[in-house]
This record gives structure tokens, C-alpha cells and sequence, in this order.
């Protein structure tokens, strides 16, 4: 039999969210989506049964299985056009301006619960599988200096169909975001209060987590709809140069603002919002002659009037979700 490759692997993910929990009735595979790697699978979790009836070399006769897992993680480049499925189902709400081009996408949290949608990962010269009641588990946006930003989801799924035949990708023609893109001062930093501050960075990670945890019950190997079981978390971790001591004092002084990171293409934009950050983690160890360098997270807070954190993408689609 012939080997298969990984190259041209891809995910083609359903723009439309599931009615039903783990049903893909509805479902619209619309968007395409380039990776750098996938884990997703899924797994029959078995264990041995705990009796003490054994052979008389006291091996057990018997297992039993235990659940269907459905987990993974998809990391992709990032684009201005194309990754906005991704983020609308990690976030957890989107929305667009009306036109005309350029029109702004907002990507944030509301009071309803995250939707489960359906996935289909070709993988590599092989076949496909189609994953359902996929979920976000987590997601991380990050970027370093010289490096292609990157989109990376954790995923919580409830089954898939059996592997099939291949598929065909039929990509948008949105652009990848690149490092050089960002503004030259890469992070800016509005105290509340007080003037902008702005940044010059080595790399950063803007990371979600949706503290989403399996829901067994009796009567299934297959999980229910995944619950928000603690209270969400968003952080924006960064690596700088070590320049001046604003940020260690905004640490110690608990410190409280926007943060935002910008990236610009055209009319093409990428915005990621953090309100009410404060930089609950810091360090600027020396540890060499050279150069000395910084790494801060900032966390994000709700209020009255914002959610933790928030997104804006600018492009030509008049869909969120576009491909």
C-alpha cells in the first residue's frame, strides 16, 4: 500500500454553527483553512476490568471501554480574511459594519454559550474524517520577529464519521498576516487615565481559554455539549527589550488600561483589544553582558461596559465568517 505524506493537509471547517449538538445536519463547509499541523483524532479510551477474577497467571480476561475522546489542536497561519470562523467560534459572538469595502468584523464574548460546529480535516495525501460537536477549547494568536503570525485552536469534539475518500480545497484570497506588519511600536498601552505608552516588542501570545470541560453521563461513550465550568481567562504575553522601568512600575503599582496590538496590510487591518489590563506577571532577570530583555503578561478584566477582550478585523468580506 502506498505511504501517505502529510503535505497539503488542510481543515474545512462549517461557517455554520450546529442547531443540535453534535449534529451536522445544516452544516456548510465553506471555509478552508491552510495548517501547519493538526493533532486533532479521535480516541477509544479501555481499561481492564478491576474484578478479581484472573488466569491463573493473574493477567485479567476481560476490558471494557471507558469514552470517546474527540481532542486536538489545529495550528494555521493567520490571515486578514479567512480566519474569522476561528475566532467567532472562540470568542464566542461576531458582527460586521455595513458596506461599502473596507468593512470591520467585531469578534467577542456574549451572555450565550460558545456554538459546537462540524470539521472536516483532510490529512495529507490520505483520506478525510469528519469530526462533529467540535468546540474551542482555547486559542492562541502569537507572532515573533522574522516569523508568519499564527492561529492555534484547541478542540473539544463529541465523534467522527470513518475516515473517507480525499477532498479538494478551494481557498479565499485573504492574506497572511506577517511580522512586519505590526506597528513599529507593536504594543500600545492606554492607562486608564492617562496617555498612550507605546512598545517596541521581540514577540507575543494573546491567549484564551474558554475553561471548557467534557460533560459524561450515564448511557454514552460520547460526551454532551462541553460546559464553561470556571471563569474565562485572557492574557496577552510579551518579550521585549529591557528600555526603561514603566512597565515593572505599572506592574507593582497594579496598573489598569487597554492594551492593543496592531497589525496593517492595505485597508486590511488586525486588532487585538485587552480592556482593563493589568501586568500580573513580570521579569527582567540578568543573566548575560548582553543585551537584557523583559517578559510581562497582562490580563484582561471585564466591567460594565466591555468584556475581557475583543477583536477587529478589517478586510473586503462582508461576512465574519468568510472563507
Amino acid at each position: 500500500m502506498a505511504i501517505q505524506f502529510g503535505r497539503n493537509a488542510f481543515v474545512n471547517v462549517s461557517s455554520v454553527a450546529e442547531s443540535t449538538y453534535g449534529s451536522n445536519s445544516g452544516a456548510s463547509f465553506t471555509v478552508f483553512n491552510r495548517i501547519f499541523s493538526c493533532s486533532l483524532q479521535r480516541v477509544q479510551t479501555r481499561e481492564q476490568v478491576t474484578h478479581l477474577s484472573t488466569s491463573d497467571g493473574a493477567f485479567s480476561k476481560a476490558q471494557f471501554a471507558v469514552q470517546t475522546e474527540v481532542t486536538g489542536t489545529v495550528e494555521m497561519p493567520l490571515y486578514y480574511a479567512g480566519s474569522g470562523v476561528w475566532l467567532h467560534y472562540a470568542m464566542g459572538t461576531s458582527g460586521s459594519s455595513a458596506g461599502p469595502a473596507p468593512i470591520t468584523h467585531t469578534y467577542q464574548a456574549n451572555t450565550v454559550d460558545l456554538d459546537s460546529f462540524c470539521l472536516k480535516f483532510q490529512r495529507g495525501t490520505g483520506g478525510s474524517e469528519e469530526f462533529k460537536g467540535c468546540m474551542v477549547s482555547s486559542m492562541t494568536i502569537s507572532c515573533a520577529s522574522g516569523e508568519e503570525a499564527r492561529l492555534s485552536c484547541d478542540i473539544i469534539g463529541q465523534d467522527s464519521a470513518a475516515r473517507a475518500g480525499s477532498i479538494s480545497p478551494s481557498y479565499g484570497s485573504g492574506t497572511q498576516v506577517l511580522h512586519n506588519q505590526s506597528t513599529a511600536s507593536a504594543l500600545r498601552y492606554t492607562p486608564n487615565g492617562g496617555a498612550i505608552q507605546n512598545y517596541t516588542l521581540r514577540s507575543f501570545e494573546f491567549s484564551l481559554d474558554n475553561k471548557l470541560e467534557r460533560r459524561d453521563k450515564l448511557g454514552s461513550l460520547l460526551t454532551a455539549s462541553p460546559d464553561v465550568t470556571d471563569i474565562r481567562e485572557v492574557t496577552v504575553s510579551c518579550v521585549a527589550d529591557l528600555e526603561d522601568e514603566t512597565i515593572y512600575n505599572h506592574h507593582l503599582d497594579g496598573t489598569s488600561g487597554e492594551v492593543l496590538i496592531k497589525f496593517t496590510s492595505g485597508t486590511d487591518e488586525f486588532n487585538i483589544i485587552l480592556f482593563n489590563a493589568v501586568v500580573m506577571e513580570y521579569s527582567d532577570e540578568v543573566t548575560t553582558v548582553g543585551r537584557l530583555e523583559r517578559s510581562f503578561t497582562f490580563k484582561g478584566f471585564a466591567d460594565a461596559s466591555n468584556e475581557a477582550c475583543k477583536i477587529l478585523v478589517v478586510n473586503d468580506e462582508a461576512s465574519a465568517k468568510s472563507n
